[in-house]
This record gives C-alpha cells, structure tokens and sequence, in this order.
C-alpha cells in the first residue's frame, strides 16, 4: 500500500464532527474501538493539529465512519461535505495565495481557465503530499479535464468528496462571472463529470461552456 500524508486542517473539521456524533448519542465510543485502528481512535481523541500532516489512511477511516453515521452512505451527502470543507478552507484565509492565484486571470479564454485551475490544483497538492494532478482542455470534446495520479488511498467517500469540493472550487476558477462582459453561465451541482478507471487514478471533466461565454455566443 502506498504511503501518503494529508494536512492537519482536512483533518480538524471531520474530527469535530465525529466528537458532535458521539456528544449527542449518535455514535459510541464502543462502535469506534470496533470500526477503527487504534491510531485513527487516538488521532480522534487528542485532537489533530491543522499545520500538521497525518497518514492519509487515519484519514480515511475517520471519513467514512462520517460518511456510514452521519449521512447513511448517501453520495451526495459526501459530496456536500467535501464543498463545505472547501468554503470552509477558502474563508479561514489560510490559503489567500491559492484563491488570489485562481482569480488572477479575468479573461474568457481557455488559457485563462487552464491557469485559474492549476493554481486551485496547486492547493489540494499541499493538503495531500502524494496526489499528482493534471489539467488539460480536450480540445475534442471541449471540456476541462483534471486527472489525479497516485490516489489508491482514496476512499469512495473521499472520491466524492472530492467531486463537492471542486464544485465549490469552481467560484474560485470562474474569477467572479457576473463582473465578465457577457455574463458567464454559473457552473450547477455535481457537474464533474466522475470516473475512477482504476484505484490509482480518478479523472474529473466538465464542459469548458460551464464556465466560459464565448463571444458571440
């Protein structure tokens, strides 16, 4: 199994979470010894620290103890989690270089869209030290392609996760449609389009006309 470390601050608010379930009697410390190592139990209990990094298998476990408690297995309830975590990333202003460098280029061209979205990939690189990431235009299809390599520790409920929390990226990436001459078409929940043709890799691609309006159009 390949080895992989995850910043403190994905951490953090899964870990809330899961101490909200247990305070209210929704979860047991008893269903936690049995459902988890007994390292993602002590990274529960002594609270991670978001500066720091933390193997992404602890991760893991703790995301989709989450994902059977609290939202039933439900896709979408994953999905929701994973743009809540990333407004939430984005608003802590702990990031402000990444969001600034996704904003930067206002033009309604493809390069434009390419660069805006290497910088928003440039921020999931520094809170997962092992994903490698590649975004491309197909030109044949016209969408936007990100491929991540190197995610065989990625759980299904990350994997969707992961769908929420480019869909949150994408006010990022847009760079502010509605102040764009010609307006821009807002980008709908869930429109990544999401594959996984093996453990190790997962491709997201949505239509370039999501977030661009030609002129002329």
């Amino acid at each position: 199994m390949p080895e992989g470390s995850v910043k403190g601050t994905l951490i953090e608010g899964l870990a809330a979470a899961l101490q909200d379930l247990l305070a209210s009697g929704r979860l047991y410390r008893a269903d936690l010894e049995v459902r988890l190592s007994r390292e993602a139990l002590a990274l529960l209990e002594d609270k991670p620290v978001g500066v720091a990094w933390y193997p992404a298998t602890l991760h893991m476990e703790l995301l989709d103890v989450f994902w059977e408690t609290a939202g039933g297995r439900d896709p979408e309830f994953m999905r929701e989690a994973g743009r809540q975590s990333a407004t939430g990333l984005i608003e802590s202003g702990l990031y402000t270089g990444f969001v600034a460098a996704g904003r930067r280029d206002a033009e309604l061209t493809v390069d434009g869209l390419l660069a805006n979205t290497r910088a928003v990939a440039g921020m999931i690189k520094v809170l997962c030290d092992f994903v490698e990431i590649d975004v491309a235009h197909d030109a044949e299809t016209d969408r936007l392609v990100l491929v991540y390599d190197n995610v065989e520790l990625f759980s299904e409920a990350m994997f969707l996760t992961t769908q929420g929390f480019l869909d949150a990226m994408t006010t990022i990436i847009v760079s502010d449609p509605s102040a764009q001459a010609g307006g821009a078409s807002p980008a709908s929940r869930n429109g990544w389009r999401a594959e996984r043709p093996v453990p190790g890799q997962m491709r997201f691609s949505r239509p370039v006309a999501d977030f661009l309006t030609r002129s002329g159009d």
